[in-house]
């Protein structure tokens, strides 16, 4: 069972950071690591790294691995396994909201492309689960927000019936399986609906 994290205002705004973002992720993958191992991976100094790790960790987000370290190096590890990010109606939640969302949509397009141009390499039994596709709905806003909830169930499901990726240890070699990603994305097409009503002199 995934352990989920429901972030506030402050922790949504430090999960704005591309680089926190990417950190996270990769620890949420392939488990624990040391800010210099994060750093190799991020093509970042340790000492950026390590800034970044302690932000996330002021939030909640990452937790020290103390079974393995040692005194030369400290090991970080992710405190959850999902992140569940959901709209607000105050106006200043709803920007933080959307700036994570910016930021997640760029570090999932990233693991898109990059699975799409390796498709052709990989064993035929695992291209045949490679799936691209999308559709365009007409839809009221209740409507939508039906559509919305019914892919969040599935993926609910989904998280329940199989496993996520260990957080709490290193990846293990001889486990054969492989981790594959699902993405969700669901908007109105952009130029399309109504904006929302500017605040009058009054209500600034």
């Amino acid at each position: 069972m995934p352990e989920y994290f429901i972030p506030g205002p402050a922790a949504l705004r430090a999960l704005s950071h591309p680089v926190r973002l990417r950190m996270l992720g990769l620890l949420r993958l392939d488990g624990p690591a040391t800010a210099s191992q994060l750093a190799q991976r991020l093509d970042l100094n340790s000492g950026a790294t390590s800034y970044h790790l302690r932000q996330l960790a002021a939030h909640g987000l990452v937790e020290d691995a103390d079974d393995l370290g040692d005194r030369r190096e400290r090991w970080w590890r992710a405190a959850q396994s999902v992140t569940s990010s959901r709209w607000s109606e105050e106006p200043e939640a709803q920007a933080l909201w959307a700036g994570f969302g910016q930021a997640a949509v760029t570090a999932q397009v990233q693991n898109l492309v990059h699975g799409a141009a390796e498709a052709d390499e990989i064993a035929p039994d695992w291209q045949q689960t490679v799936t691209h596709s999308d559709l365009t709905l007409v839809l009221t806003p209740e409507q939508a927000l039906e559509v919305r909830e019914r892919v969040d169930r599935l993926v609910a499901d989904l998280l329940d019936e199989y496993d996520v990726p260990d957080r709490e240890r290193p990846h293990d070699p001889s486990d054969q399986r492989v981790q594959y990603m699902v993405q969700t994305h669901a908007f109105p097409r952009p130029g399309r609906a109504p904006r929302r009503p500017q605040p009058t002199g009054d209500e600034r």
